[in-house]
């Protein structure tokens, strides 16, 4: 019987130990790929769709200056690529990428929006998978692509956040 109690308790202290190494792996590894620089007036479609949406306040990303003056000439869309990884033993949830705003952001929107897919469906990441995931900003021509960028998701429903720097 003791021979048994102690082959519990061993058992026991192992899967404590898995569950603690698993959720101290929670933080997914972010690394900053590129960020490319797509002047507006290349980018005619997608600069008056963003447009379109801002005039009728139904943008689906954040909104940092509603005052667009000026053509497609006077703005640049940037594209911040990020490879994520998931390292632990847990899914990620509802992953996110916002870009922390300077004087002349306009609006900061997903891959979802940008590719045109349901901005409903959450981005989830599988343990031991990896992702590229993609934030998009339209700025002030002529700004240039410095940002710090938010990432954010759920692992069992408690939110965590990695901050990077693109420079």
């Amino acid at each position: 019987m003791k021979k048994f109690a102690m082959i519990v308790a061993l058992i026991a202290l192992l899967l404590c130990g898995a569950t603690l190494f698993g959720i101290s792996q929670a933080t997914l590894q972010v690394d900053a790929q590129d960020a490319l620089v797509m002047p507006a007036d290349t980018q005619l479609g997608e600069f008056t769709r963003l447009m379109g949406l801002l005039d009728h306040n139904a943008v689906r990303g954040t909104v940092f200056d509603k005052a667009v003056t000026g053509d497609p000439n006077d703005y640049t869309i940037l594209r911040y690529t990020l490879r994520v990884k998931n390292g632990g033993f847990l899914p990620a949830k509802m992953l996110e990428a916002m870009v922390v705003p300077a004087k002349g952001d306009v609006l900061c929107y997903s891959q979802q929006d940008a590719q045109g897919q349901d901005v409903n469906q959450p981005l989830n990441l599988a343990p031991g998978q990896e992702t590229t995931l993609h934030c998009y900003l339209l700025t002030k021509r002529g700004m240039h692509a410095v940002r710090e960028l938010h990432i954010t998701y759920y692992i069992w429903g408690h939110p965590f956040l990695v901050k990077i720097t693109y420079g």
